[in-house]
């Protein structure tokens, strides 16, 4: 049995597809249209944004300090070891 057998196309069928509404995948949206899709999704992007920012001190001891305390550690201890 082969791979076209399995999907229920025979081999000696010819498959048609419509490719009206496909594009290249290089192909960009003008600036304007990139500019309009930002807009429309504005509210999956802060949603998303305000999700990362609360969970990154979850779970941890400090809890929210810990975001401010850790980028603070590691710029002392580049510091200490690169001076």
């Amino acid at each position: 049995m082969t791979a076209a057998d399995e999907s229920g196309v025979k081999e000696d069928q010819t498959l048609l597809v419509d490719d009206t509404h496909l594009r290249a995948l290089w192909s960009r949206p003008s600036f304007f249209d990139y500019i309009s899709q930002l807009w429309r999704r504005r509210h999956f992007i802060q949603a998303e944004a305000k999700s990362k920012s609360l969970g990154t001190g979850r779970g941890t001891f400090l809890g929210k300090l810990w975001i401010i305390l850790d980028p603070l550690l590691q710029v002392a201890v580049y510091a200490v070891i690169l001076d």
